[in-house]
């Protein structure tokens, strides 16, 4: 995890580009840039922990019951597939802004 995370703030050049589209616009003008960043990049990132927290704990308790479950498999894998189609056809099928 320590790996992922150190790779994630340094050499992905999309976090960095994120933070400096996203934070600047919640920033006051006349206050020290470094520690508002800082601190609004700590709020971001420990909503997104308590978050997937949250994800994980979900996950922890449905997986016992789908693998239980005979239907499980099967039925994710269809859902999943039908998923995935549908929002493929609503892709092909959305229109461009017109200039």
């Amino acid at each position: 995890m320590g790996q992922g995370t150190t790779f994630s703030f340094t050499l992905n050049p999309k976090t960095t580009l994120f933070f400096a589209a996203f934070l600047p616009q919640f920033m006051d003008a006349h206050g020290n840039p470094l520690m508002q960043t800082v601190a609004l990049g700590g709020v971001f990132v420990g909503i997104a922990c308590c978050t997937d927290v949250i994800y994980v704990l979900t996950a922890s308790l449905v997986a016992p019951r789908l693998r239980r479950a005979a239907w499980g498999g099967r039925w994710g894998n269809r859902l999943a597939g039908t998923s995935f189609i549908g929002l493929g056809v609503l892709t092909a099928m959305g229109t461009r802004p017109t200039r």
